[in-house]
């Protein structure tokens, strides 16, 4: 793996859910990492690390380790396609049923050999509580899921409870991570994250919390030698701090990038602004079971009213598309015949009844904005005047946002 190769790994961020808005993660790289002989790479990210176990965790900056250490049954591309992983290969024998073809050739950290154990008891350990070490993960990524086989080492069968098509994709991500049964078995959960094994381009070395993680270049990975000796991942949560580390040589690469810090490492002689599209898509997210979000024509007022476009370009610095379903572009059943979700205020005023759509709003002012500045709410309060219906304050922070954003808005 080269170091490009491993720069657009290590900057990954994944996540899945409905959303206004595709955005990218966005990373800065210093021209320096690809196009000289240094052997350590130092990255610098927003947040502390909370664990090693890659289900254990849904924050990108968790996985950002984790999908270094450890490898997926498929994996994901910058583009968003699929390719295999540790699954050479997949199909669907039935409505209700995939088979995946596993690798021959990968071993993990310790030197024990992967196999179809390994991955029935990671997908086991996301859903079924009984197992050991067991770590949950959400209804999206394990809720289709009824059994697994392991008929032998080089095969894994999965059994859903309807048919699941969007289970390769499910497989990419956090879900399709696999760790190793026969070391957690022997050590234990505990200290399984807090030394873990894995079968990814870089192996564990050390963790200072708060500080930093160390990982050293799996020398012997299936999918070639990573183009470093080193990688030392830093939590630097201001983002003003970030991007003054990249540009000193401080830092090879920060994540995220500021869209405001954006021009002034572009800008930089030896810095450049590298993205890719997150996998997944931002979610402003209702309660459809209570009223007046269970009436579909208040749902639809609300989607109507969200001026998305104007929200990529001031809000993202045009670090974004709007998306046309809930399926994301790259994903092999994502639709480019569909339109975009629509911006029509006109058609927003006319779906439903202007009191219902202000009692919309003062629930959902009262749920998201106490604790985050949601512009894409604030706006079509603003936008119809229904301010007289809704009691809402912007806290300092929230204030502090609106100006630092300057956001422009359109008025139907």
């Amino acid at each position: 793996m080269d170091r490009r190769g491993f720069l657009s790994r290590a900057s990954f961020g994944l996540a899945s859910a409905l959303a206004p808005a595709i955005t990218r993660v966005a990373s800065a790289a210093s021209h320096g990492a690809q196009t000289t002989s240094k052997r350590d790479l130092v990255v610098a990210q927003a947040y502390d690390l909370t664990s090693l176990d890659p289900h254990a965790s849904t924050l990108s900056s968790d996985w950002r380790v984790a999908f270094n250490v450890f490898d997926t049954l498929i994996r994901r591309h910058p583009d968003g396609t699929l390719h295999p992983a540790l699954a050479g290969a997949w199909k669907r024998t039935a409505p209700t049923t995939w088979q995946l073809a596993l690798r021959s050739d990968v071993r993990w950290h310790d030197g024990a050999r992967f196999t179809s154990v390994d991955a029935k008891y990671s997908l086991d350990r996301t859903y079924d509580a009984t197992v050991k070490g067991a770590r949950l993960l959400g209804a999206w990524w394990t809720q289709a899921i009824e059994r697994t086989e392991a008929p032998d080492p080089g095969t894994l069968i999965i059994h859903t409870r309807w048919p699941d098509l969007l289970m390769p994709a499910r497989l990419a991500s956090c879900a399709g991570a696999v760790v190793p049964w026969a070391y957690i078995d022997r050590v234990g959960f505990k200290a399984f994250n807090e030394r873990p094994v894995g079968s990814g381009p870089l192996r564990f070395v050390s963790r200072s919390k708060g500080d930093q993680c160390v990982l050293d270049a799996n020398v012997d990975y299936w999918g070639g030698r990573v183009d470093v000796d080193r990688v030392v991942i830093k939590s630097v949560p201001d983002h003003e701090r970030r991007a003054d580390l990249l540009l000193r040589g401080a830092a090879d690469l920060i994540v995220p990038l500021a869209p405001e810090h954006g021009p002034r490492v572009a800008s930089g002689p030896s810095t450049q602004v590298a993205g890719v599209l997150y996998a997944g898509l931002y979610v402003l997210a209702v309660n459809v079971w209570v009223p007046p979000l269970n009436d579909p024509l208040i749902r639809q007022a609300l989607s109507l009213a969200i001026d998305r476009e104007t929200i990529v370009k001031e809000l993202w610095r045009g670090r974004g598309l709007v998306p046309n379903g809930p399926i994301p572009r790259g994903d092999a059943l994502h639709d480019p015949s569909l339109r975009a979700l629509p911006y029509d205020p006109g058609a927003a005023r006319s779906s439903a009844d202007e009191r219902a759509r202000a009692e919309a709003y003062r629930k959902m002012t009262a749920i998201f904005l106490e604790q985050n500045p949601w512009i894409v709410v604030l706006q079509p309060v603003e936008d119809y005047g229904l301010r007289r219906y809704v009691e809402f304050t912007p806290s300092p922070d929230q204030q502090l946002e609106l100006r630092r954003f300057n956001f422009r808005m359109r008025r139907a």
